[in-house]
C-alpha cells in the first residue's frame, strides 16, 4: 500500500526528479499537497538515515524549551519522523514570548538540567554567549560520528 507514493517521494529525496516533476506526478496519482509533503518528509528521513547510525541513542529522551513560534510549530509537527529515525523521545514545553525569555534566563542562570536545548535568536546571543550558556554547534555538525551532515 502506498508504494507508488513512496517511490515518487524517494525519487525526489534522492534528487532523481525535481519539485515540479514531483508535483506533476503527485497530481496525476491523486496525491494532495499535504500527503505529498508527508511522503517526501518520510523519504528524506530514510535517505538521510542510510549511512549513519541514527539509532545510536535509541531510548533516550530530549526535553526542549520552545518559544511559541512558527519554527517551533514546524519542528513539533516533524517529531514523529525524528522519533522514527532516532528512537529517541522528545518532550517539550512551549511558552508565549512574554514568558519564554524569563523561563530561558532562569533555567540558564540556575544551571538547571531540566532542558537539553532551547530556542534562541540573534538578540539573545549577546547575553547568552558571554555568560557561557551557548556552545558552538560546529563541533557536532562537522564530526561525522555525531551527525549525518550530507
Amino acid at each position: 500500500m502506498f508504494e507508488k507514493e513512496r517511490d515518487l517521494a524517494m525519487a525526489f529525496a534522492k534528487g532523481r526528479i525535481g519539485r515540479r516533476e514531483l508535483m506533476r506526478r503527485a497530481g496525476r496519482i491523486g496525491l494532495g499537497v499535504a500527503a505529498t509533503s508527508f511522503f517526501v518528509n518520510e523519504s528524506t528521513t530514510r535517505a538521510l538515515a542510510a549511512d549513519f547510525d541514527w539509532q545510536k541513542h535509541k531510548g533516550k529522551n530530549l526535553t526542549l524549551l520552545l518559544n511559541k513560534h512558527p519554527y517551533a510549530d514546524a519542528m513539533i509537527a516533524d517529531l514523529e519522523n525524528f522519533k522514527s529515525l532516532t528512537g529517541m523521545t522528545v518532550k517539550y514545553d512551549v511558552f508565549p514570548e512574554d514568558v519564554y525569555f524569563d523561563k530561558v534566563t532562569a533555567a540558564l542562570s540556575s544551571k538547571s538540567t531540566q532542558y537539553d536545548a532551547f530556542m534562541t535568536g540573534a538578540y539573545q546571543t549577546w547575553q547568552y554567549g558571554p555568560a557561557g550558556w551557548l556552545i558552538d554547534m560546529n563541533e557536532y555538525i562537522k564530526d561525522p560520528s555525531k551527525t549525518n551532515h550530507h
